[in-house]
């Protein structure tokens, strides 16, 4: 399908590969701004200031009237609008400010931080030390690769918050260039609405203008602040490291730690015999409302009004206790559940710290497998319960937020709020439990990767499923890696302010194969649709098959550009990264793909103005033949005798060609026929003509002609032009044929013979003929 598509449209395929082999040529663009120095974060301060300043002021000065602005041609929604953006100006002018203020601050801290990482060297006492200490390296070596993954994703967040406001800026531009050209083409009378409307226009772009400045700047502060993290993260990660290779796990240290997952072990013991009898309780309150709300109900209707009033409301009292003590039962299970996780964490701990001494004591191969293999095994089972536990944790987050709210917007006509207390001190408990244990999973989650990175183990120790697995691994990263490849680094600049805010996109190969991807699927779907519909619409224009050609060309190639417009928005990658393959695509289209742009513009221009159409009996260079496609590329004509050609498009212009159905489809043909002399010359004539009319496939309009052509040497040569409508007859041998065969019935029934060649001898008599025998003195 691929090859068929490209086949029918080859401009496509080159411009793509052109594109990514431009891509692949080029280096990495840098996020500098070349020759234009950034402004310093003084004069930035300053232009803002300024603006603040000028903000301020307009304010101030802002008529009072509102008659005075309406006679500016102003409506009250404008120039309420006007108002709300000139205060909305100066709020972001002033966080502006504030950022650049921030942005100086933690720029100095960063290169305190890098100073300092730079200059440490150990700990000032020597080790080894204790395993508490080297786990809270750990834990805070954890605790800031969380942090730099918040950071991370905050900073995409503003990547594309300020790519939003990049394309908001551009439509106000847009709006401020339609005020002048409304402005420019006014009436007098309507020049004051006019310069307001261009004025309100121009403030919009100002205060986008601003709002992206304040991002850029903002943007400039996180990825200064994910520097620094990342700076203490690495910092922390040697120290940790340090102090583990130096500081084996002693007896003393296991013993304490066991003593407190012990003591730790007890209080859950404890606390989930009380969650026990906690659930029993609430299990029975729900019981009890349930059946008393039952029981309610199974009683009839009272006769009088005001028992009726009453029992109503007592049902509908029991039926709001019996939601709240529902939602008691479902977080006293809740809570039991969690309980017993956080006993099996305890359990996991002290399972990791035994195996943990024993692989640093024991240089036993088995011993090293079992503990590994524990590892793995726990590894597993804390990622899944730190995915459960935080999204648990989150819904149970909302439902505490929705229920706060709920308890806050209470109303005395809503009745008793004590309900909706215990619902409300019933999801407090739930988070609170689940936090609880969130953090035992995040503590046991620190002690596996103070393990693991302080681990040693020799690789004769490494069995041979662990080394495969390893190496699975290792391809999986080195995947990711090539997937995440960066080809090429494209900046999208813009002037805001006097100062050059810098976009960068990344082209990865990752983000090349999902654009191919989407292109070849999306062009397969199209062909298919395309193949459909011109089916359809070559039978609506039947007879102009040629113009349904082209719809179907221009369809094809719009659908092409579209998709693959479509294919580098959707991985984001920005359409200017042509401006970058430019240059290769320009050289790759001027010397690789001259002669097929060339007969891509013939294949439109015979398209368009039509000189050659599907179907139409065309002549080239002495070879006859019906067109039986218009490529992109070339045009397929079929010859008679069955043979294909392959015509480039560009000839059919350059070259003569004859088109014998350009006008229409009514060709004309001619037989020959001989007649004897001395046959009735009308009476032949007449047959002809009878032959010709009797056959179904010529034409009456134009009628035949009928001609004695010419005296031949042994015959009278006749000849017979009649016109055949070639659309409907493929074939028009076989109508000669069989005016031939008709012909030579005809002349049987009036006599006439079909002359053949003939020469007629005349001896001169008038002296007797000399016969003379030679070469018989020879014989004799």
């Amino acid at each position: 399908m691929i090859q068929r598509h490209i086949r029918r449209q080859p401009w496509l395929a080159f411009a793509f590969l052109s594109f990514v082999a431009g891509m692949l040529s080029l280096p990495t663009f840098s996020q500098g701004n070349g020759d234009v120095s950034p402004p310093s974060s003084e004069m930035q301060q300053g232009v803002v200031h300024d603006r603040l300043a000028e903000i301020r002021r307009r304010l101030s000065a802002l008529p009072v009237d509102a008659a005075a602005v309406q006679s500016a041609g102003a409506t009250d929604a404008e120039w309420g609008e006007y108002k709300r953006t000139l205060r909305l100006l100066a709020q972001l002018y002033q966080t502006h400010l504030d950022s650049l203020n921030r942005l100086e601050s933690i720029r100095r801290y960063h290169r305190e931080t890098a100073e300092k990482t730079l200059a440490w060297h150990g700990f000032e006492l020597p080790g080894p030390y204790a395993a508490d200490f080297i786990d809270n390296l750990w834990n805070a070596v954890l605790a800031k690769e969380r942090e730099v993954e918040a950071l991370r994703k905050e900073q995409a967040l503003f990547d594309r918050t300020l790519e939003d406001a990049r394309l908001d800026l551009k439509r106000t531009e847009q709006g401020v260039r339609k005020a002048d050209e409304r402005l420019e083409g006014s009436a007098v009378d309507e020049k004051e609405r006019a310069n307001w409307l261009r004025s309100l226009s121009d403030l919009r772009r100002q205060q986008e203008e601003a709002r992206l400045a304040m991002l850029d700047t903002e943007r400039d502060f996180h990825n200064e602040l994910l520097s620094v993290r990342i700076s203490e993260q690495t910092l922390l990660k040697r120290q940790a490291l340090t102090a583990s290779r130096i500081s084996p796990l002693t007896p003393a240290d296991l013993d304490a730690k066991l003593a407190l997952l012990d003591r730790k072990q007890q209080e859950i013991e404890a606390a989930t015999q009380k969650a026990i009898e906690a659930d029993r309780e609430s299990q029975a309150r729900f019981d009890a409302v349930r059946e008393r709300l039952e029981k309610m109900q199974e009683h009839g209707k009272p006769a009088n009004p005001q028992e009726e009033q009453a029992r109503n409301h007592e049902i509908v009292k029991n039926r709001v206790e019996l939601d709240a003590s529902k939602l008691e039962t479902e977080a006293a299970a809740a809570i039991l559940k969690i309980m017993r996780m956080q006993a099996l964490l305890l359990a996991m701990r002290r399972e990791l710290w035994e195996h943990r001494y024993a692989s640093v004591h024991q240089q036993a191969s088995k011993e090293a497998e079992t503990a590994m293999s524990a590892y793995q095994r726990i590894r597993d089972i804390v990622d899944s319960w730190l995915d459960f536990l935080g999204a648990e944790l989150e819904i149970i987050r909302r439902r505490v937020d929705d229920q706060q709210q709920h308890v806050d917007a209470w109303k005395q006509e809503y009745g008793d709020r004590a309900p909706a207390m215990r619902e409300q001190a019933a999801l407090v408990r739930w988070e609170s439990m689940l936090r609880g244990a969130l953090a035992e999973a995040e503590d046991l989650d620190g002690d596996l990767r103070s393990w693991s990175e302080s681990m040693f183990r020799p690789k004769e120790s490494i069995s041979f499923a662990e080394r495969l697995k390893n190496l699975q691994l290792t391809i999986y990263k080195l995947s990711v890696e090539a997937w995440n490849f960066e080809i090429v680094a494209v900046e999208d600049k813009i002037m805001v302010e006097g100062r050059e805010i810098v976009g960068k996109r990344s082209v990865t190969l990752g983000k090349i194969m999902q654009a191919l991807a989407i292109l070849v699927i999306g062009l397969w779907c199209s062909t298919r649709i395309g193949n459909w519909w011109r089916g359809r619409i070559m039978q609506r224009f039947s007879g102009k098959e040629s113009s349904a050609l082209l719809i179907h060309r221009i369809f094809s190639m719009a659908t092409a550009v579209l998709l693959v417009v479509f294919s580098l928005l959707a991985v984001n990658i920005p359409l200017t990264v042509f401006a970058f393959v430019g240059g290769a695509l320009a050289i790759g289209l001027g010397f690789g793909a001259q002669n097929i742009l060339n007969n891509f513009i013939s294949g439109l221009i015979l398209l368009v103005e039509s000189p050659i159409r599907l179907n139409d009996i065309v002549e080239v260079d002495g070879v006859r033949g019906r067109v039986n496609d218009i490529g992109a590329r070339c045009c397929q004509i079929r010859c008679f005798d069955g043979i294909d050609m392959l015509i480039p498009n560009s000839t059919l212009l350059e070259k003569n060609v004859t088109n014998w159905t350009l006008s229409d489809h009514h060709m004309r043909f001619t037989i020959s026929v001989d007649a004897a002399y001395g046959s009735p010359i009308h009476d032949v004539m007449s047959v002809l003509k009878r032959a010709v009319e009797e056959h179904p496939r010529t034409l009456d309009d134009p009628a035949p002609e009928i001609y004695l052509q010419e005296f031949g040497d042994s015959s009278l040569l006749f000849r017979a032009d009649y016109w055949v409508d070639i659309s409907k007859v493929p074939n028009w041998m076989r109508v000669a044929s069989d005016l031939r065969i008709r012909l030579e019935e005809l002349f049987d029934e009036i006599g006439v013979v079909i002359s053949f060649p003939q020469r007629d001898i005349h001896l001169d008599s008038v002296k007797p003929l000399k016969i003379e025998l030679v070469g018989a003195s020879l014989h004799a």
